[in-house]
């Protein structure tokens, strides 16, 4: 490049800067200048001081021109921007106080980032400056789109053995840049190792530090994730600072290897990675300069005087040739003086030497005194923080041990009041559900009118021949309720969440075959789910609800009892099934299956599976109770207590069928009201009040679902079933 182009190129640019006349066409001559004389990075150069060093006006300037420069000229004039350099300069312009200058750098790199990003290796500083701008919280510019110049596809491929290929699966991208994060940071930790004592130091891992900084800048030229981005900088600058480390410690040394330099290459790795506290460690690292300076100063008068004692040694040897040799006398004497004048000359540098190192020690005296307070301090202020953990600790601890404590007694209160609220609403409850008229009932006649009316809430009216009666419910429905509702009403439901409290609980389905006991206990399998599916998602929910203070076991168990004859579902060919009673278990069936269900779906499924093994048809369901039952064992996690509770929910025989089980439960319901204590209440009479013998005494909580047909001609079995309910709703039970 001649004196002529680079004279040119700076008087076009500082004239531009000084009038202001900055757009695409004065770029574009100067551009045209750098090209012709093959001077991109002298013209770049131009702009060094300028940007650097002048007010805000001037900055401003020149990094307008340089971005209309690059937008106008050719690849090579950005890749010479596009280096470690000119990144350093432009991230301390960053710093200006001037608001304007720093929004017109941002906007810059940039249009210079989205420009080249994935043109190449050579502009990977491009996104370099723009990922450090953006992590110390400048606000950049979008990507407003493709330039107004067209971006050109860089020629130049990645430097050998440093290859990056970028896949199409977001995965797959992520998984590469995980494998060379973790290569680099195993070889920076071979690399510190090799700082601290340079014999240790593999070459090997030198090289591959320099390759993984060109596969880093290779792939920050990619569209990566922004978390990806910050940590590869931080990589990148990392290999940067040892390599600075490693090549002050060669210059300093540059036969390092040996033990005279692990010294200070140990001082120097100490240094680059210890930075607690700025200003110690700053004052610590000069001090530490300044000892390897005055080590590298006495090495040197060392070697001085190796050299002048080998000297001294050959005038010596010269002084004897003179003295054996004493035939020319001038001669002996004019190598006597010059043997003396090299004496006299030693002996000064050699007392210089000794007052160097002299000095030398006494400084580094002083040196391991500073030293050794610093260490001192810190550990005193180390203690003393320790001190202050240690009572926060103890101050946590303390509260989070009395707010345990508050916590574990609101939540048995809210058991308790939970459970008492229960208590209010009736332990016994009994809800009237009418069934819509059948087609055949509509085509009776007279005999298909409605005879039931539901007045109130409470209240259900049967119109048959004569007066009507009336019977008082915990609630009716009618023939459109759904399941649902019917389980929600007044928080009827909430009885389940009671067993696993450690309460028995039994919900029943009573009435006539064909009043809808199965619809209402299983659903109608369309989108209406019975009291099972209902009652087993509230249980289950229960459990979810508590799961992090209790844990909760729950067994299933699925019988019906025909005849007095207990058969279990699950095995429905083991016979001589009975009932027993023990302090523990209370009222159960010895050698009844016990299936433990996670879920709410493990239920079902294990219900729909035990159904299969049930008699098919009408007339067999009119002669059975359907059980099925959960027993629930409860262990709070933080104060060990148990509870055991059980579920029943039972679908009885038809109201009409002499069943012994139906008709003893109502014999047990009156003995219960009656209180009297010369009667002995009849459980033991029939399997199915013998084994719900704990659930309907005490605190057990029992649901009555009283099943009717609304039809004139059943109005009689109506009246019957409401007046078997009216008997049961008479028990009042208590604590």
């Amino acid at each position: 490049m001649s004196q002529e182009v680079k004279r040119s190129l700076e008087a076009k640019i500082t004239g531009a800067l000084q009038t202001g006349f900055v757009d695409d066409d004065v770029a574009f001559e100067i551009t045209n200048t750098a090209m012709e004389g093959r001077a991109y990075k002298e013209a770049l150069e131009v702009f060094k001081d300028p940007i650097k060093k002048d007010k805000p006006q001037i900055q401003i300037r020149a990094l307008t021109l340089m971005g209309c420069m690059i937008r106008v000229g050719e690849n090579q004039l950005a890749a010479a921007l596009a280096t470690s350099k000119w990144r350093d300069r432009l991230l301390k312009v960053a710093k200006s106080k001037d608001e304007t200058v720093r929004d017109v750098l941002c906007q810059q790199v940039a249009d210079w980032h989205f420009r080249y990003q994935g043109q190449g290796q050579e502009y990977a500083e491009f996104t370099i400056m723009f990922n450090r701008l953006k992590s110390k919280g400048f606000r950049m510019p979008e990507h407003r789109g493709s330039s107004r110049a067209t971006t050109r596809t860089s020629s130049t491929s990645a430097p050998p053995g440093t290859r990056f290929t970028m896949t199409t699966t977001p995965e797959e991208n992520a998984k590469k840049v995980d494998e060379l994060m973790e290569n680099v940071q195993a070889d920076l930790r071979s690399m510190q190792i090799g700082l601290q004592d340079l014999s240790q130091l593999n070459r090997n891992v030198v090289e591959n530090c320099k390759r993984h900084q060109n596969k880093i800048m290779l792939v920050l030229s990619t569209d990566l994730e922004e978390s990806y981005t910050f940590k590869l900088i931080a990589l990148y600058d990392q290999l940067g600072e040892y390599f600075d480390i490693l090549k002050a410690i060669e210059s300093a040394d540059p036969a390092a290897g040996g033990a005279s330099s692990s010294g200070s290459a140990s001082a120097a790795a100490a240094g680059a990675e210890t930075a607690e506290d700025e200003d110690e460690s700053a004052e610590l690292e000069a001090l530490r300069n300044t000892l390897e300076q005055r080590k590298s100063e006495r090495e040197a008068c060392e070697a001085q005087c190796v050299r002048l004692r080998a000297e001294l040694n050959d005038v010596k040897v010269k002084k004897s040739m003179v003295n054996s040799g004493a035939e020319d006398t001038h001669k002996k004497e004019e190598l006597l003086g010059m043997v003396r004048k090299t004496i006299r000359a030693s002996r000064g540098i050699l007392a210089d030497a000794k007052q160097q190192a002299a000095q030398m020690r006494i400084h580094c005296a002083s040196l391991k005194r500073d030293s050794f307070a610093y260490a001192h301090s810190w550990e005193k202020e180390m203690a003393h923080l320790q001190t202050i953990c240690d009572k926060a600790a103890k101050a946590e601890a303390k509260g989070f041990e009395t707010l345990k404590k508050l916590y574990l007694n609101e939540m048995q209160m809210r058991k308790k009041l939970y459970n008492k609220i229960q208590e209010f609403r009736g332990n016994t409850r009994i809800y009237c559900r009418l069934r819509p008229l059948s087609q055949a009932e509509r085509a009776q006649g007279a005999n298909g009118v409605e005879c039931v009316d539901l007045p109130t809430a409470t209240e259900v009216v049967v119109r048959a021949t004569g007066k009507p009666k009336i019977f008082e419910v915990d609630g009716g429905f009618k023939s459109s309720a759904k399941t649902a509702q019917i389980f929600e009403y007044e928080d009827a439901g909430g009885v389940v969440p009671s067993a696993v409290d450690g309460y028995n609980v039994c919900i029943f389905a009573y009435g006539d075959t064909g009043t809808g006991k199965t619809h209402t206990m299983q659903g109608d399998g369309k989108g209406d789910p019975g009291v099972i599916q209902l009652a087993i998602q509230k249980l289950y929910q229960t459990k979810q609800q508590r799961l992090q203070t209790e844990k909760i076991e729950i067994q299933l168990s699925v019988l019906e009892i025909v005849n007095e004859q207990i058969t279990d579902l699950f095995e429905p060919r083991r016979t001589g099934l009975s009932v027993s009673i023990s302090e523990q278990q209370g009222c159960y069936i010895d050698g009844l299956t016990k299936v433990e269900c996670a879920s709410g779906d493990e239920a079902l499924s294990r219900i729909q599976q035990a159904m299969q093994n049930r008699p098919k048809g009408e007339e067999h369901a009119s002669r059975s109770a359907l059980i099925v039952h959960f027993q629930i064992h409860a262990e709070d996690t933080q104060t060990r207590g148990h509870a055991n509770g059980k579920l029943y929910i039972i679908e009885l025989p038809g109201a009409e069928r002499q069943d012994k089980g139906n008709m003893n439960l109502g014999n047990v319901m009156e003995k219960i009201i009656a209180k009297s204590k010369s009667d002995q209440v009849p459980f033991k009479q029939a399997k199915l009040t013998h084994l719900l013998q704990d659930c309907l005494t005490g605190s057990a909580k029992q649901l009555f679902y009283i099943c009717i047909s609304p039809s004139l001609a059943k109005a009689e079995q109506s009246n019957a079933s409401l007046a078997w309910a009216f008997r049961v709703r008479g028990v009042i039970l208590g604590s």
